[in-house]
């Protein structure tokens, strides 16, 4: 027993340096490396500030992270965000098309301005892209819920700046439960009210000096707190741009130091060399020895050097051939941070082909449509079901349109492809096959196939009322066969007889 226990309590075997697991090895070129697994709360309470500072500085001032954030919002959200469609049926399965047009319609009413945002200047569709854009740039949005008196049952959207819920409020509860970086939460860890500045913290300084802070505790019922949570037990979110932010900053300031530098190098065309080493009177004065000023050149200008005086040539480097192609590896290696295609975040269309850009942007895309999927389950969905239930409760939509609250469906943005043709006729053949259905094409097209098909039914009974003939759309033609060679066309019966192709006509000819 003694044996086995001496076994069973040796260590694993140990790689090459060291650990058994390379990655925790420490040595003397990993002291570096971090050992602390840390805490996600803890580190957003001292980091979260100078995170979110950088990753606006960024978004404001640098072109490759606001390209960044404009696709995030021309992606996600689009030009139309999230189209509610109706879906509601009969128990016999036939669309009940009064109930969805009604319903349809009261949602178009809310998502005009004044109808959801409490300020009245955005409609649905821009209070979505803004969202979108908080998100993405701060890592998380939040909106308060106002609902009764003049707001309705319904109720009204504020959004309010992520700065308002205070990082630094932390404390423990009673019970078992806890304040973290603003957020209340119960024993389970689940939010039970915001702790939020009734003023923003950065017009505190600037207009009521001296004054300590002042919260309000908003239930959680009442607030909408999105973010994509990357651990379990995080409170908060943080910049979409984090692996990217420390990359692109010091791009931006390369790029700035090789423009100036170009730009001196283009500036400067000659040196004026003195033969005492003494400068001569002209760099003094600014004047040339015939008096003329040397503050700003010409194309083509000539300069009278004072006597004893000659002129060296200057001879830049700069920009140097090297720079593009750096430039080109710093971005790959943020467009991998940002989960982007290289040659849509460098506007490079050049350094790829049609396959290549079709692979990386369908792993691009499909990030997009995960963040899509996860805002519609979070936010989209809950949203309607509340104002649905608020139009219910003030008359906009009788009572017994509740049940059709779970057919609610919301389209989001879809994308064109860069050769429609193909992807076209590839639908077609998948529909010829039964691989696929007009429900679903459509719905990969951001349409409806309900819709259009009362789109095309109304065509069709509008061209009969006026007497008119609609064309079809043509058929794709059948692809050019290529000839063979002439051998190739002997007749497989052995008569010797072959089909000699010319001017459209089939001659035979007998050996």
């Amino acid at each position: 027993m003694g044996l086995i226990a001496s076994l069973r309590a040796k260590p694993p075997r140990r790689g090459l340096r060291g650990s058994a697991f390379p990655g925790a090895d420490m040595g003397r070129l990993t002291a570096s490396w971090t050992i602390d697994p840390g805490s996600i709360n803890r580190w957003l309470r001292y980091e979260l500030g100078r995170l979110v500072a950088r990753s606006r500085s960024l978004a404001r001032g640098d072109a490759y992270a606001s390209k960044f954030i404009r696709s995030c919002v021309d992606n996600i959200a689009g030009p139309a965000p999230f189209t509610l469609q109706s879906k509601a049926k009969f128990l016999d399965g036939r669309f009940n098309d009064l109930a969805n047009d009604n319903i349809e319609a009261a949602w178009a009413d809310r998502s005009r301005p004044g109808g959801v945002e409490i300020t009245g200047k955005m409609s649905l569709g821009a209070l979505h892209r803004l969202i979108i854009r908080c998100i993405a740039r701060d890592g998380e949005v939040l909106l308060r819920v106002l609902r009764g008196g003049e707001f309705g049952s319904a109720g009204k959207l504020q959004i309010l700046d992520i700065d308002r819920l205070d990082a630094q409020r932390n404390e423990n509860l009673p019970g078992g439960g806890a304040i973290k970086l603003g957020v209340e939460l119960n024993s389970y860890s689940r939010p039970v009210a915001y702790w939020v500045l009734k003023q923003h913290p950065g017009e505190m300084g600037e207009w009521n000096r001296g004054q300590e802070r002042s919260y309000e505790r908003i239930p959680a019922e009442q607030i909408r707190h999105l973010f994509l949570p990357d651990w379990p037990e995080q409170v908060r979110g943080f910049p979409w741009m984090h692996a990217a932010m420390v990359r692109l900053y010091h791009l931006g300031g390369f790029e700035e130091a090789a423009v100036i530098n170009a730009r001196i190098g283009a500036s400067k065309i000659a040196t004026i060399e003195s033969p005492d080493g003494e400068p001569p009177e002209s760099m003094i004065t600014g004047k040339d020895s015939a008096g003329n000023l040397l503050n700003d050149t010409e194309p083509g200008q000539y300069w009278t050097l004072p006597s004893g005086y000659s002129l060296g040539s200057f001879t830049p480097n700069f920009p140097d051939a090297a720079v593009q192609p750096f430039i080109s590896a710093c971005l790959r290696g943020a467009a991998a941070g940002l989960g982007m295609a290289y040659h849509s975040l460098a506007n490079d269309p050049g350094a790829v082909n049609y396959s290549t850009a079709r692979v990386a942007l369908l792993e691009e895309r499909d990030m997009w449509t995960a963040i899509q999927s996860w805002y519609i389950e979070h936010f989209v969905e809950p949203d309607a079901v509340d104002w649905m239930r608020g139009a219910i409760n003030d008359g906009i939509l009788p009572q017994t349109y509740w049940p059709y609250r779970n057919t609610l469906r919301f389209q989001p943005k879809t994308w064109k492809w860069i050769d429609p043709q193909k992807e076209g006729q590839a639908k077609i053949e998948a529909l010829a096959a039964k691989l696929t259905s007009r429900t679903r094409i459509s719905a990969e097209t951001g349409e409806d196939w309900e819709d259009i098909a009362d789109e095309l039914a109304a065509e069709e009974q509008l061209a009969k009322d006026k007497g008119l003939t609609l064309i079809d759309a043509p058929k794709p033609a059948a692809k050019p066969v290529a000839d063979a060679p002439a051998d190739a066309h002997a007749d497989e019966s052995g008569d010797g007889t072959q089909a000699a192709k010319g001017n459209g006509e089939d001659h035979s000819v007998r050996a």
